[in-house]
């Protein structure tokens, strides 16, 4: 199988999966596309800031990448990266408070 693209760009996964026949024995039976497992980590590390956004409602962006760093899942800029572009993405909503901050929210 080749796949040509840009040097850094692009990338696949797939799962090979196997059937036996009447034998017993076991073939190639398809490939299955797979999950970027870059993107099973970050949809894992949404899931743990809507559990905290869920849990802390009244917690600003700082507060909330302190709690997630503590469970050392993430760093603090990490969190506040994945908080930023989960509003972009459509995962949560946030207004502004006092001193410039952010306040997150599910929709």
């Amino acid at each position: 199988m080749k796949r040509f693209s840009p040097k850094g760009d692009g990338s696949f996964a797939f799962e090979v999966v196997g059937r036996a026949n009447d034998k017993g024995s076991w073939h190639l039976s398809e490939l299955r596309p797979a999950k970027d497992p870059k993107e099973i980590a970050l949809e894992r590390k949404r899931d743990v800031l809507r559990q905290l956004i869920e849990e802390n409602p009244d917690n600003n962006q700082t507060e909330l990448a302190t709690l997630a760093s503590r469970d050392g899942q993430m760093s603090r800029d990490e969190t506040i990266e994945i908080l930023r572009k989960g509003v972009v993405e459509g995962h949560w909503m946030r207004t502004r408070v006092r001193h410039g901050g952010f306040r997150y929210f599910l929709k």
